[in-house]
């Protein structure tokens, strides 16, 4: 136990439940609480900090204590505040190794998860700042930040120009749609051009309608409104009146198409510059999110104890630093789509895209492309619901939804190798008290007929 406490930061209650298992004899004879005392002196002894109540704290730690600084050294950047003495704080984490790099770099991709944060000490949040680089992404930044507003990731932004000055002339930010983050990059890089997330605005808009109950309401509007971030921005108002008349189409039976149709025009039709990825190639944020998916685990799970994630998080970054030079030296990193199909899709879209540069556009020819970027099935779609409109059959049950089976098929044979078989959906408690109650009062009633 007291090696384990030396060289690693688990728990003292993992550290006794792991050396118990190896010496079960020796674990009979001694006590949890004595385990745990014993690792815990055993740190204090060499050093090892207590966890931190603050992130300042644990910033002064990773400068301080010896054992932490040789851990974080070379990717640890220091404690960021706003100035002013406005709430909030971040620890940044840079690798020196990557600062040329970012020195150049032409395009970042900025997002952040919520589930890698330690519980202790309060944060809210693990910004994750990545470069463009020969068609690939990088994660080079990593702020550990409590919270969320505009000042502070301005100031972490700021704190990034210091560290790689070249930045100030990046050309392209892409992020999410987050109201702070976007008034951030503005002020601290107002010559670049920022662009929403194609990704985060279908899923926006996705959810959005399904708060608005409209499942079985035509997925016209819906499926039209995937397009509009692929229009130039000047036409983006013209992609909101579009959506706008389809809704008109059907809104006196589905009475929240009208809800839907003033979302878009509240929500999307006032920023066009942000919302349309028009020209450009990248187009989403995928690989900083399909990094994020796997940053947590990496990470230490949900909520890991904080010097378990600073410890993970140095590996992380080290890694990165690897990956970056494999791809100096044109080493395949991941395997990914064959690069003719992914050049195929670019084609079609910036030559569609290129029909809408001409004057005279109308309305008609606005519609006619954001349907023509959806897939022959979902164009389908468009075209029954159109005639079923056309021949007066829509009513509010036309397009419900039928609910999937939970299990397709109760037969063994028909089970493929590896895959569980589904099982049948169970129900909520709520539902069961109702079921028995209906069933006792079915009961009393044959009993009283009887």
């Amino acid at each position: 136990m007291k090696r384990d406490a030396s060289i690693t930061h688990n728990t003292p209650m993992d550290i006794f439940l792991r050396v118990s298992r190896k010496y079960p004899a020796a674990a009979q004879r001694i006590s949890v609480p004595a385990a745990e005392s014993l690792i815990r002196r055993k740190r204090e002894a060499i050093g090892r900090p207590r966890e931190p109540e603050s992130l300042e704290e644990l910033g002064s730690i990773l400068v301080k204590n010896d054992e932490m600084a040789e851990m974080v050294r070379g990717n640890f950047k220091g404690v960021v505040h706003p100035p002013g003495g406005a709430e909030g704080c971040a620890l940044l984490f840079i690798n020196d190794a990557v600062l040329n790099d970012l020195n150049t770099a032409k395009m970042i991709q900025i997002d952040g998860t919520m589930k890698a944060v330690p519980n202790i000490p309060t944060g809210t949040q693990i910004w994750i700042i990545s470069m463009r680089k020969r068609n690939k992404s990088f994660a080079v930044g990593f702020a550990y930040c409590r919270g969320a507003k505009a000042v502070l990731y301005e100031a972490i932004l700021r704190r990034l120009l210091e560290l790689a000055p070249g930045l100030k002339d990046v050309q392209l930010i892409i992020s999410d749609f987050e109201k702070a983050a976007l008034k951030a990059f503005r002020l601290v890089f107002p010559r670049a051009r920022i662009q929403g997330c194609w990704f985060h605005f279908v899923k926006a808009m996705s959810d959005h309608w399904k708060q608005l109950r409209l499942r079985n309401a035509p997925s016209e509007p819906k499926l039209i409104t995937r397009s509009l971030a692929l229009l130039p921005p000047e036409l983006v108002h013209i992609g909101v009146k579009v959506i706008e008349e389809i809704c008109n189409l059907y809104h006196e039976i589905f009475a929240n198409l009208k809800r839907w149709a003033a979302y878009i025009q509240g929500e999307w039709g006032g920023k066009p510059e942000v919302v349309s990825v028009f020209s450009s190639c990248i187009r989403t944020n995928n690989d900083s999110e399909a990094f994020n998916r796997h940053f947590t685990t990496r990470a230490g799970g949900r909520k890991p104890r904080v010097y378990v994630f600073i410890r993970n998080l140095q590996d992380i970054i080290n890694n990165e630093v690897v990956n970056l030079k494999r791809s100096d030296a044109n080493i395949p990193l991941v395997k990914v789509k064959k690069r003719e199909q992914i050049l195929t899709k670019d084609e079609q879209i910036i030559k569609a895209q290129k029909t809408l540069l001409r004057d005279g556009i109308t309305q008609q020819d606005v519609y006619d492309f954001m349907k023509s970027r959806l897939s022959p099935h979902l164009s389908q779609i468009i075209d029954e619901e159109r005639l079923n409109l056309a021949q007066g059959k829509v009513t509010n049950t036309t397009y419900v939804k039928k609910p999937k089976p939970a299990i397709k098929s109760l037969s063994p044979d028909d089970e493929e190798y590896g895959v569980k078989r589904k099982r049948p959906h169970k129900k909520s408690p709520k539902a069961m008290v109702v079921t028995k109650k209906a069933k006792g009062h079915e009961e009393a009633g044959a009993a009283t007929s009887g």
